[in-house]
């Protein structure tokens, strides 16, 4: 009898100690006796998880765990940790790198659409969340802006909305809205454009982005929108 795995790394299906040929048969007590055997750590033990699992079951759970760990966005910081590992070693290391806001309120920000490649946003009520806006040059012609969280395995339910402010007097606005995407990494799975913005936005003088963002905690049902 032999599990899976050691199974596929057996040369010419023949057993290597008689020669004799190996059947593929499905033991099915011994399944069932692995699945109640609840004796494997979870491989993200060291970032906080303590279940205990069956053989079968360990890689759905890893799949899916909400300690898996995340990666740090700032250049030069090798950090790594759960989500809410990671949000407090932002908060306790680099806070004065980061933008602070509150669910459900605007905020402003003036973003240097040709230098600032991200900035992270930094919720005030321990969620446990860091949420990273993208400001992503697509070719000399526009920008692309979208907002996207940094989770261990979270399904993102948030929305944002973004609005930008232009003209001489910042009496113009567009405005664009969307769901939130999340990645382990910052860079991982960026969207690919957001909200595009074409150089007659920008200020004149800086090359500045004048922005109102606001980052909802929960989607809305689509009546409200």
């Amino acid at each position: 009898m032999v599990c899976t795995t050691c199974r596929s790394k057996i040369k010419n299906d023949s057993c290597p100690f008689d020669r004799s040929p190996i059947a593929y048969t499905r033991n099915r007590v011994i399944e069932k006796l692995l699945e109640s055997v609840k004796s494997v750590s979870c491989k993200n033990a060291e970032y906080g998880c303590n279940e205990m699992l069956g053989y079968l079951e360990k890689n759905d759970h890893e799949k899916a765990c909400k300690h898996s760990p995340c990666s740090c966005p700032l250049s030069g910081c090798d950090f790594l940790g759960s989500s809410s590992q990671l949000y407090q070693h932002f908060r306790a290391q680099h806070q004065n790198s980061s933008v602070p806001f509150r669910y459900d309120q605007d905020f402003s920000i003036r973003l240097d659409a040709k230098n600032d490649k991200f900035l992270v946003l930094l919720e005030g009520r321990d969620d446990n969340i860091l949420f990273v806006l993208h400001n992503a040059r697509s070719n000399q012609q526009q920008n692309g802006l979208s907002i996207s969280c940094i989770s261990s395995s979270r399904e993102a339910r948030n929305e944002y909305k973004i609005s930008v402010t232009f003209g001489s007097n910042n009496v113009s606005t567009l405005t664009f809205r969307s769901a939130i995407s999340s990645s382990k990494k910052q860079l991982d799975n960026l969207p690919k454009l957001g909200f595009p913005l074409v150089p007659w936005l920008l200020d004149a003088t800086d090359g500045r982005l004048n922005l109102k963002i606001c980052i909802f905690k929960d989607r809305l049902p689509h009546w409200l929108r």
